[in-house]
Parts: structure tokens; sequence; C-alpha cells
């Protein structure tokens, strides 16, 4: 069950709250009794030009998540189509909270975005442990578009190209991902990505760039460098 209020007209919409309550054991199909969990992400503009297309959007989401006696915690740097890197396994747990922060700075063709999550595991036999992740991105469509943002449900949305052969926006991002405690030995990585988008229609972008991933995990040490490109129908 997933709610969202916000009932004020568009163009003087600046906050968004949305809430859900979820458990297994109300599909029809379903035989598990895992629990119940909920969450909610509230967002606000802080600061809002709207006829340049400036506005700083902040954002807090809560979630509890409900276990059946283990929970798993994993991550890829950046491509879902790697192995993951870092992985907790199967760890002894009750429950978990998390909650993630989130800003977006955007003036016209420049944007900054940065999340930060963090877990903190109910396993007394683990010694409760607290993962965190986090990453800055900036961007620059320097062919002038920007990103709309759209007030409804609280974040900025895709470019939209103005001329015929498309648009093209610059990229870079940072990343961490820790999933290391004294008692699990999840790793921990480090990602650095640069690369370039076309967004050829409202519907079709292509991207191609390059990432590096500093791994540590279990006392190795490793470095990988990987090319990524990306072929994107946005429904």
């Amino acid at each position: 069950m997933m709610a969202n209020r916000n009932p004020a007209p568009d163009d003087e919409k600046r906050m968004a709250v949305s809430y859900g309550f979820f458990n297994d054991g109300w599909d029809i199909n379903s035989s598990s009794s895992r629990g119940t969990d909920y969450a909610a992400r509230v967002t606000g503009l802080a600061w809002d030009v709207p006829d340049s297309n400036q506005f700083l959007h902040l954002g807090l989401a809560v979630r509890h998540v409900a276990a059946d006696g283990s929970l798993c915690y994993r991550g890829r740097p950046g491509s879902n189509v790697t192995d993951f890197f870092v992985d907790t396994g199967n760890i002894a747990a009750e429950s978990a909270f998390q909650y993630g922060l989130e800003a977006l700075w955007n003036s016209g063709p420049y944007s900054l975005l940065a999340e930060y999550n963090h877990a903190t595991v109910d396993s007394p036999a683990l010694g409760d442990p607290k993962f965190s992740g986090y990453y800055v991105t900036g961007s620059w469509v320097i062919t002038g578009e920007t990103r709309p943002y759209d007030r409804n449900v609280g974040y900025a949305r895709r470019v939209i190209p103005k001329r015929s052969w498309g648009a093209l926006e610059l990229v870079a991002r940072h990343a961490q991902v820790d999933l290391d405690e004294p008692l699990v030995a999840g790793g921990s990585f480090t990602n650095t990505y640069m690369g370039v988008n076309r967004w050829a229609t409202k519907r079709w972008k292509f991207g191609l760039g390059w990432t590096r991933t500093w791994l540590d995990k279990e006392g190795v040490d490793g470095v990988t460098d990987t090319v990524l490109a990306r072929f994107q129908w946005v429904y």
C-alpha cells in the first residue's frame, strides 16, 4: 500500500510526502511471514526560481525493513551487469532501520546531486552493524538544456532535447560504499565515473563513460577500470 499527499496546485507545490506499508503476507500467492516494512519520504524546495529553472531540492527518507532471521546487503560499482563487489552475505538479523538524505542543486544546464544512505541492523549477535554509502554527481548539459523539476513527485525529470540531433551532457560522479564492521566483512569500495550522455530524443539516451573502482575486502586491495556503454529507452 502506497500513498502520496500533495493536493496544492502544481505551480504552488513546494513539498511532497509519500509513504507506504508492505507485507508479503498480503499477497495471496505468498507464504512468507517476514513481517511488515514501512517507508516514508519528505522532499521540499528550499530555493526556487522557476523562470530560470534554478532550484535547491532537499529530501529525507526513512525505511523499516522486517526480516525472517537474516538480511543481506551488497553493491555493484555503477553497473548492473558486474559482480557484487561488496557483499555481507546472509547475516543474522531481526530487522533494520534505514534513512537517506538527498540534495539537488540546479541552475540552468548545471546540476549537482548528492545522496547519503545509512542502515542500522538489529543484530545483537553481530554488534548491531551499521552500513553506509553516498555519491555526488555533477552534470553539465553543454547544449544548454536543463532538467525540469516535477513538483508532484519531488525530483528532476530527464533532459528534453531542443535540437533534432539531441542534447549532450557531461557527467562526473564520486561514490563510496562501506559494508565493513568488526564482525561483518562485507568490504568497501570507492568509485569514480566520468562520461558523456547523448539524449537523442525525449525517449532515447546513449551514454559512454569510464569508471575506476578501488576495492578493499577481507584485507585484499584491488583496482578495476571499466568502460561502460549504455543504450536506454525512457518510458
